[in-house]
């Protein structure tokens, strides 16, 4: 039986190799700074897609999470869902009942004004009832955060129930009413 010699062999410095050696020296140390460096980019796509997809303040997993912890703490949602353990959030019904990653609907878009949507629904099924969520959320120009358009929850043969409604909020401070010609006359 043959030994395998384990120690490495002293390498030969660079001014003793031939030219055909330092082709193939350059060519595997190359190699090898590729092959580290492909993967230190692929690392970084990874981080950089995870946090903005799952940590970010503004990704849509981050405004389920919202979403969903809004409904759980509203006693209206509460009492046509049941009870708060018994709440569970999933994204569009799937054919089959065993699939546990279900897709969240949403959508971004950037309307004439350069003002920014973020639509979303959702499901959500409690021991009592099911129901679905329609998230509205806007960000204008200049912004940096997202504000609530609208957040409710619909359950078939119920009426809607409103946790966010920006157009029930007055969009502009109100002027004191002043009579006639802008002129108050008592």
């Amino acid at each position: 039986m043959q030994q395998i010699d384990l120690t490495p062999r002293p390498q030969k410095k660079w001014n003793q190799l031939t030219a055909p050696q330092k082709i193939v020296r350059t060519a595997t140390t190359g190699g090898n700074l590729l092959t580290i460096l492909a993967g230190i980019a692929l690392t970084g796509v990874v981080v950089t897609m995870f946090y903005r997809e799952v940590l970010a303040p503004d990704s849509k997993t981050n405004w389920f999470t919202r979403a969903v912890a809004r409904v759980k703490a509203d006693e209206r949602c509460l009492r046509l869902l049941g009870k708060k353990g018994s709440i569970k959030a999933y994204g569009e019904p799937t054919g089959d009942r065993w699939t546990r990653t279900r897709p969240i609907a949403s959508t971004v878009k950037v309307d004439r004004h350069g003002v920014e949507h973020f639509l979303m629904h959702f499901n959500v099924e409690g021991d009592v009832d099911r129901g679905i969520v329609q998230l509205h959320l806007v960000k204008r120009p200049g912004q940096d955060e997202y504000d609530y358009k609208y957040l409710y929850l619909d359950v078939k043969g119920q009426h809607r129930v409103y946790l966010e409604n920006s157009d029930d909020k007055p969009s502009t401070p109100r002027r004191e009413k002043r009579g006639l010609f802008g002129v108050r006359w008592v």
